[in-house]
C-alpha cells in the first residue's frame, strides 16, 4: 500500500488494536540532510537505507538539476557530484522542502555561487532563514534577495572560516547548524560553531563528513571544523527513523495494542519520550531485532513539554496530543521548539477531542468517545496525528492529506494495515478537480 499524490483520502475504521511486527524505515530528516551534504563531495556517495519518501526524492531531484548524477542502489541512492554544472536551484523544487538553505549552502561551498528560493515544507509555522543567511554572510558571501529568490556569491573560490552562535530563543537551530557545518567543512581555515543543535541529524552529518575526510571536532559543546579543499568517496547508512517509530508506538498505545519494531533500538529514542510512554502505562523493551511496546495497565494522561534533543521531540507532539485526547483526564502539551504547532487541533476536535490552545500550551481533556469524521491535515505530523486518533475512534473516518503523509512516511497506512488496522487508501476520481 503506497501513499501517492493520486490518493483522495485514507479510510480508517477505528477500534482494532495494533498487533504484530514491522521494520522501521530510514530517517527522512537524516536522509534529506545527508543528500545535501553529498553535494559537497568531489567523488561518489552511496547512502544506504534511504527512505522512499517524497521529500527525499525532491532532494535527489534538486541535486540532479544542479548537475549531480544519481542512481538507485538496493535500498539506497548513489550520488556523484564530481561537477555541479549549475548553481541555480530549481525554484519549484526548492519551495517544496524546508531544507532548501542547506542544499544551497553545499552548492555555495562547492561553486562559489548559488541562487535559491525561500523554503517551503510544513505549513504549521514560518521557517525563518535568518540564521542560514547569517552563516552564508560569515562565510564570505554577498547576498541579494529579490522576488522571493536569494542570490549568494563568494569573493573567492572557497568559503572563509568563521565563528557563529547557532542558538535561538527556541533552542539551537537544527537547520542552521547543518548549513553552517556544510559551509565550514569546505572553508579555507578553521571555523567554530557555538551552541550547535544536538539533534541526531547533526551527529550523523558530522560522522558523514568525517568519513569523507572532513575534520570536525567537538570541544566543550562546540563544533570546531577544519575546512577541507576536497572531500572523498564515502558510503553511509541512514539511521532508523525515530519519528516513524514514535508514531507507530503512539498509535499502538492509542489502540491498546502490542507491536514490535525491527531495526531500531531504545537508544534511538529520546529518554523524555520513553519516560512519557512509561508514565502513561506502557512498557517499551529492547528485543533481538528492535523494540516492543505493550500496554501494561489502564492508560492515564500525562503532560509533556517538547524541547531540543534529548527532550520530547516536537515531531511527535501532534501524535502524542491525539493519544492524550483518547485518555480520560486532563493533561497539557507545551510546545517549546516551534513558535506554533497546533495545526492538528481542528481535525482532532472534529473527531470529538476537547482541546483548547492558550499561548502555545494545549489543554487536553481526554475522552474515550472519539467518533469517526471527515478530516484533513496540512502537514506530515498533523496527518499522522489524525490517523492516530481515527484508529482509536468509533466508526469510520476519512483522513485527507495523504500526499503530505507521503513526504515523511514511506507507507504508514500500509504498515498500520499490516499491524491489523482497518485502513485503506481511496484513490482520487479521474478528472476530479
Amino acid at each position: 500500500m503506497r501513499t501517492k499524490d493520486h490518493v483522495r483520502y485514507v479510510r480508517v475504521s477505528g477500534g482494532s488494536p495494533l498487533k504484530g511486527q514491522c521494520t522501521v524505515q530510514g530517517s527522512k530528516n537524516a536522509g534529506m540532510l545527508l543528500s545535501a551534504a553529498a553535494l559537497l563531495v568531489d567523488g561518489q556517495v552511496v547512502l544506504d537505507n534511504l527512505p522512499d519518501v517524497t521529500d527525499v526524492a525532491i532532494g535527489s531531484r534538486i541535486g540532479a538539476h544542479l548537475g549531480a548524477t544519481t542512481s538507485t542502489t538496493p535500498g539506497g541512492l548513489r550520488i556523484a557530484a564530481h561537477e555541479l554544472a549549475d548553481s541555480d536551484m530549481d525554484v519549484a523544487l526548492g519551495r517544496r522542502i524546508r531544507h532548501t538553505p542547506s542544499f544551497a549552502a553545499a552548492v555555495l561551498a562547492r561553486t562559489g555561487h548559488v541562487s535559491f528560493p525561500l523554503p517551503g515544507g510544513d505549513g504549521f509555522c514560518d521557517r525563518p532563514v535568518d540564521l542560514h543567511i547569517e552563516a552564508m554572510r560569515r562565510a564570505g558571501a554577498r547576498l541579494v534577495e529579490q522576488d522571493g529568490l536569494i542570490r549568494a556569491d563568494l569573493d573567492g573560490s572557497r568559503p572563509r572560516a568563521f565563528t557563529m552562535d547557532l542558538g535561538t530563543r527556541y533552542g539551537p537551530s537544527l537547520g542552521a547548524t547543518i548549513t553552517a557545518l556544510l559551509l565550514a567543512s569546505r572553508a579555507d581555515g578553521t571555523s567554530t560553531l557555538t551552541n550547535p543543535s544536538a539533534e541526531p541529524e547533526v551527529e550523523h552529518t558530522v560522522r558523514f563528513l568525517r568519513r569523507a575526510g572532513g575534520a570536525v571536532a567537538e570541544r566543550e559543546g562546540n563544533l570546531v571544523v577544519a575546512g577541507a579543499a576536497r572531500l572523498t568517496d564515502t558510503t553511509y547508512r541512514i539511521p532508523p527513523d525515530r519519528m516513524e517509530a514514535g508514531t507507530l508506538l503512539i498509535a499502538a498505545a492509542a489502540t491498546g495494542g502490542t507491536v514490535s519494531l525491527d531495526g531500531i533500538g531504545l537508544a534511538d529514542l529520546t529518554p523524555a519520550f520513553l519516560a512519557w510512554l512509561a508514565r502513561l502505562g506502557t512498557e517499551v523493551a529492547e528485543t533481538e531485532q528492535g523494540i516492543r511496546l505493550e500496554v501494561v495497565r489502564d492508560l492515564v494522561p500525562h503532560s509533556l513539554v517538547t524541547g531540543p534533543h534529548p527532550g520530547f521531540p516536537t515531531d511527535l507532539q501532534p501524535q502524542a496530543t491525539a493519544l492524550l485526547a483518547t485518555l480520560p483526564g486532563r493533561a497539557t502539551v507545551t510546545e517549546r521548539v516551534h513558535r506554533q504547532r497546533s495545526s492538528h487541533v481542528p481535525g482532532l476536535t472534529t473527531l470529538g477531542a476537547r482541546i483548547t490552545d492558550s499561548d502555545g500550551t494545549l489543554h487536553v481533556t481526554g475522552t474515550t468517545a472519539l467518533r469517526g469524521a471527515i478530516i484533513t491535515g496540512d502537514d506530515i505530523r498533523c496527518v499522522a496525528a489524525l490517523l492516530t486518533a481515527a484508529l482509536a475512534a468509533d466508526g469510520e473516518s476519512h483522513v485527507g492529506g495523504a500526499h503530505q503523509l507521503a513526504r515523511g512516511y514511506a507507507d504508514l497506512p500500509g504498515k498500520l494495515a499490516a499491524l491489523g488496522a482497518d485502513v485503506a487508501l481511496v484513490p482520487d476520481e479521474p478528472g476530479r478537480a
